[in-house]
């Protein structure tokens, strides 16, 4: 059992490179989430569902990038969960916070303004 888990755990560090969790939430959650930069929250709340802003670990508290959200997904590709989940968390910010591999989210945090 203990070797079917740390497997598990394995396959999930290479497979799922980013993690995103909801402030506000004891508990990490895994959420996928497509959208488009935007320059500020104004410009990001115009497209698709909503305007969210997204912090990162290790870096100041008021830097984030603000992400226009087209489509979100839960974990286990629900997408209403997925909804839900940034619903419970509107009106942080940042919205969510992102963990995972250095250079995957330095790639995310210079992303300039209209990128997908």
């Amino acid at each position: 059992m203990a070797r079917t888990l740390g497997l598990l755990g394995l396959v999930m560090t290479l497979f799922l490179p980013c993690a995103v969790g909801a402030q506000g939430d004891d508990q990490n959650q895994m959420l996928s989430i497509t959208g488009r930069v935007s320059a500020d929250q104004k410009t990001a709340a115009q497209f698709g569902l909503s305007g969210i802003s997204i912090g990162f670990t290790g870096a100041s508290p008021d830097k984030f990038v603000w992400v226009g959200v087209v489509k979100t997904e839960s974990w286990n590709d629900d997408v209403f969960a997925g909804r839900d989940m940034l619903a419970m968390v509107q009106g942080f910010t940042p919205t969510l916070i992102a963990t995972g591999k250095p250079a995957l989210l330095t790639k995310i945090q210079q992303a300039r303004s209209g990128a997908i």
